[in-house]
């Protein structure tokens, strides 16, 4: 027998000992009523305990959510009456073997004049799955420091989380705690974190795999039309439909000779189409320009030089140095696909994605190219691993209400991969300041939210009407909550409450040494070099 089995049992034996605090007098089916009894009772609960109610090998497992006192003594020799509110979360079963399993579901609405009870520490340990195996530990539940409050981190990654909080709680904390606990149980996952300012790349020590793209390249070939034609109107505005129709003959004909001077022969049935991720030079693109002026097909020769002028300039772009830069051109798509998301590793691996320094649109670019690769590889892969793309700053990338053009492409592309890759294991996770600026319908798919303080009341309101279940004693603490302590409410949370955060060491605290990333210049030459290349342009929107 264990020794939780053993605790329920004993305490059973003997009405439950000095754990009892009251009996059951009101009931309103989700909600009970503890009339709470003797010194014990009056003096022990709090809100936030976890209360028992029932006998038998199913007990009815509730939270303290307020107490109240609606008759007091008016003597010294009367006592108080005082009642508790608890909400029932689950359900604790003694099995034949006496093992304790506990489960979310309530199975039997406690009746009146059941006996309430404290669960003590083991009780508590096992509600909260503190000691089973394969089982996230993401800190310690307050006023029990010894056991630990755990995510599934197969609901995790099933559903999806966000992790939302005003600036300076601990957001960008949680999630350095989160890899690192994941990467700990070495989680059969790939995680591709997406750090627009640079925060993570030490967090997580040697298991992760930094991609930094103001050295990295993200290929002309590798982006789809509409990626293209955003790129290309860097440089003269939006394409307009003539030289978009030009663009959609150029790109295959150019990739049709990428293929051709390769030696390779197309399969049967396989088209090259605009979008197709088959490498292209620039060269070729430029000639079929060159060549279709001179041909004098009809359309203006005006527009041809205007899109052959807006791809040069688009080459000479700083900005678009990832895109336009490389020298020679080649097939880079598998070992682009191998360092972001480990193919061919054992699993269990973690890339962080640097965007810091990149002008925000050009952001906005990459990240909707990694959203298509990170759908690609859960459609075409026979990996038995999920991948998750975790999304900082979603407020960036996903807005509420996206300005058209590489805000819609971005956020569209995003929504692609939540929708299509859900049912392939994958999944998308969210942290964001301000909630009511992410995509509403993105945002509520999420079924596990880890919450620290919000900004403001209207935020908290809107936050309520997204989460997966009903949590009120949860969401009145989120005005009180201090930096490092979070609410976990939803699929993944073993119950609805709140975390304390462990001290990460400091060398893994996200942005502690981002003055050392290489992403910012300390003298005034530095400076001004990365203003003109337009490396540290934020000021498009304020985060």
């Amino acid at each position: 027998m264990s020794a939780t089995a053993e605790t329920i049992v004993t305490h059973q034996q003997d009405s439950w000992g000095d754990w009892r605090i009251g009996r059951i007098v009101a009931s309103s089916g989700s909600e009970l009523v503890v009339l709470l009894e003797g010194k014990a009772g009056r003096e022990k609960a709090k809100i936030g305990d976890i209360v028992l109610v029932g006998d038998g090998s199913a007990v009815t497992v509730t939270i303290v959510t307020g107490i109240q006192e609606p008759a007091p003594g008016l003597d010294a020799d009367t006592e108080d009456v005082r009642l508790a509110q608890t909400v029932l979360v689950g359900t604790l079963f003694a099995r034949k073997d006496k093992s304790l399993r506990f489960e979310r579901a309530v199975t039997n609405i406690p009746a009146l004049g059941m006996p309430a009870v404290l669960a003590d520490p083991a009780l508590i340990r096992e509600i909260y799955r503190s000691d089973h195996e394969g089982m996230v530990s993401l800190g310690s539940v307050p006023g029990h420091d010894e056991v630990h409050a755990t995510l599934d981190p197969d609901c995790l990654l099933a559903g999806g989380f966000a992790i939302l909080g005003a600036p300076g709680t601990g957001k960008s904390a949680t999630m350095a705690s989160l890899g690192r606990a994941l990467l700990r149980i070495r989680y059969n996952a790939q995680i591709v974190l997406i750090d627009p300012f640079n925060e993570y790349s030490r967090s997580f020590g040697k298991a992760a795999q930094v991609v930094d793209f103001a050295t990295e390249e993200l290929p002309h070939w590798l982006l789809s039309f509409e990626e293209l034609a955003w790129a290309l109107s860097l440089n003269g505005g939006a394409p307009d439909e003539g030289e978009l129709s030009i663009l959609e003959e150029a790109v295959p004909y150019a990739r049709q000779r990428f293929i051709q001077r390769a030696g390779r022969q197309r399969s049967p049935g396989q088209t090259i189409s605009v979008s197709s991720p088959v490498p292209y030079r620039i060269t070729d693109l430029i000639a079929y320009i060159d060549k279709q002026t001179q041909l004098n097909d009809g359309r203006s020769n005006a527009l041809y030089q205007r899109l052959r002028t807006r791809v040069m300039a688009s080459i000479a772009d700083p900005r678009l140095a990832m895109v336009f830069g490389a020298a020679t051109v080649t097939d880079t798509l598998p070992a682009l696909l191998t360092d972001l998301f480990d193919i061919g590793g054992k699993g269990g691996g973690l890339t962080v994605v640097q965007l810091g320094g990149i002008e925000i649109g050009v952001s906005r670019l990459i990240v909707a190219v990694l959203a298509r690769l990170a759908g690609a590889v859960a459609e075409w892969s026979n990996l038995d691993r999920p991948t998750l793309l975790v999304i900082e700053e979603a407020e960036r990338f996903m807005p509420a209400t996206p300005s058209p053009g590489i805000e819609s492409l971005c956020a569209a592309r995003l929504c692609e991969f939540e929708l299509q890759s859900r049912k392939r294991g994958a999944a998308l996770g969210l942290i964001a300041v301000n909630p009511r600026a992410i995509d509403e319908d993105m945002l509520s798919r999420a079924q596990t939210f880890l919450l620290h303080r919000l900004p403001s009341a209207p935020d908290v309101a809107f936050v309520e009407e997204m989460l997966p279940e009903q949590a009120p004693a949860c969401i009145e603490r989120l005005g009180m909550l201090a930096t490092g302590e979070l609410v976990a409410v939803g699929r993944a949370a073993a119950l609805p409450g709140p975390i304390l955060l462990p001290a990460l060491p400091a060398a893994a605290m996200p942005g502690a040494l981002a003055a050392k990333s290489g992403t910012g210049a300390d003298t005034a030459e530095g400076i001004a070099d990365l203003w003109r290349r337009g490396g540290a342009l934020f000021e498009e929107e304020d985060y």
